[in-house]
Formats: structure tokens, sequence, C-alpha cells
């Protein structure tokens, strides 16, 4: 079969996935000649950058009994500040100001994952006001420190949001970094490159290798190009029970487009 080939869109947003981490997935040397062997694996329990154990509030969320949080960010403790800043920023009730203070002062004691936090509010304007100026000082310096969100980040800026014309130039070294350090926004928006030939010679084998890494990660629109693209034989060859195992995955998780070609490929 044959279904219309639009370009990919690139996910705008890069989502925190609160307390884990995706680590040791390389894309220099992915095998494209049989993509299905690109493993991405899930370490839990760690911190977005990977490299410690933290603290679960637990019953601490339940009963509300923030103060035992708070004693420990009196000590500096980075778990939890993490742990508070995201009681406050995505947790009812919510006091998002609260959290960016939280975020400014784990910046301070030069956290990796904080540091990308406070970008990210001041990125989207959450619990701060927005200054997109600022928050590439902090994308940056959390990337300089290992935190593979931000390196995504200053891609997703690049291409979408700077000033000037995407820089493509700019943007693709920050995917690869991430990506190698198995971040699945990265993964995708690597593999959109690669599929649109954008700022890289097309390789659609790339693109479906890219975007079967980040669908393993559950990266929802990821598995939807994965289905997309089995069940149109790009990048891949064409397997319509493979494709719609992945477009399910998708669907389930509320992909529009994905429920779509299922029932056009039910048909």
């Amino acid at each position: 079969m044959s279904l219309q080939i639009l370009p990919f869109i690139e996910k705008m947003k890069v989502v925190k996935s609160k307390g884990t981490t995706q680590t040791g997935v390389q894309v220099i040397g992915i095998n494209t000649q049989n993509p299905d062997q690109v493993e991405a694996t899930r370490k839990t329990d760690r911190n977005q950058d990977g490299s410690r154990i933290r603290i679960s509030a637990g019953d601490i969320k339940m009963t509300a009994d923030t103060r035992k949080l708070e004693l420990l960010v009196e000590k500096n403790d980075i778990a939890a500040i993490t742990e508070l800043a995201e009681i406050y920023m995505y947790d009812m009730p919510m006091n998002k100001e609260k959290a960016v203070d939280l975020f400014k002062k784990g910046a301070a004691l030069g956290d990796p994952y904080l540091t990308w936090s406070l970008g990210d509010a001041l990125y989207y304007g959450e619990g701060i006001e927005e200054s997109i100026e600022e928050a590439i000082k902090y994308y940056e310096t959390a990337a300089s420190l290992g935190q593979a969100e931000a390196m995504t980040a200053l891609g997703v800026y690049y291409i979408n949001d700077a000033l000037d014309a995407p820089n493509f130039r700019k943007a693709i070294p920050y995917y690869q970094q991430a990506a190698n350090l198995g971040e699945p926004n990265a993964f995708h928006n690597l593999g959109v490159c690669y599929s649109n030939g954008s700022g890289v010679e097309r390789n659609d084998s790339k693109a479906y290798a890219l975007f079967l890494a980040a669908a393993k990660l559950d990266h929802e629109e990821a598995q939807f190009k994965v289905g997309w693209s089995l069940a149109n034989g790009a990048g891949t060859t064409e397997d319509i029970k493979k494709a719609k195992v992945w477009l399910r995955k998708a669907a389930e998780s509320g992909n529009v487009e994905a429920q779509k070609l299922l029932t056009d490929l039910d048909n």
C-alpha cells in the first residue's frame, strides 16, 4: 500500500519524565540494515542526569506533609529540593512560583536537572515571567553538565524558535549528544531531520532506526512514525502486522493520526 507522504513535524516541547532517565544508547554506528536491533533501555530510580538515586515523596505527597522535605531542603539536599519542586510544579495544589524558587536554589548548587528545569520554566513562562534569552543560558549550562533534556531543548530552540532561520548546523549536534544519552525526544527529532533531509542528507533507514529507538522508550509520536514507516515500507521492510502493533500503542496514548491510519489499514 502507499499513503500520502507528508513531512514529519518535530515535537515541540521537551517533556519531563519525572525521575527517570534513558541511558546507554549510541546513535553513531546504528546498524541501519537491521534497525530492529537498536535497543533503548530505561533505568529507573535515578535523576534525569542519571547520576544518583532520588528519594520518593510517597506518603509525604499523600498527606501534604511537605515540612519533612522542607527540613531537608534547608540542608541543601538536592533530592529533597527536586521532589518538593515537582510537588509544587505538578501536583495539587500547585504553586509554580515556589517551584521556581526551588529550581533556582538547585541551579545555584550546580544541579543539572534543576538547572534545566529553571530554563524550562523561563522558556514556557511557568511560575516566572517568560524569557527565552535567559532560558537558553540555563539550558546551555545544564547541557554542559550533561543534562540530556537540556541538549534536546537547545536543538528545538535552534530549529523552531531562534530569531533567524532554522539553524540545523547548531541543532543537530545537540540532538546527537542527547540521543547518545538515550533521550527519547532527541531520537525522535533527529529522526525527523533524517526523514525530511533537514540539515542532513535524507536517509529513511536512519530515520526509522531513530524513530524505533524513541518508540521503545514510549515516545507516542515516534510510535506512530514507526507504524507509518512499516505500513509504507519507508526505511524498512513493509510489514502491516508490525505496523498495527506500533500504531495501536500510539493510538492508546491518544494519537489521532495513529487512530486514523489504523482505520485506513483495516479497510
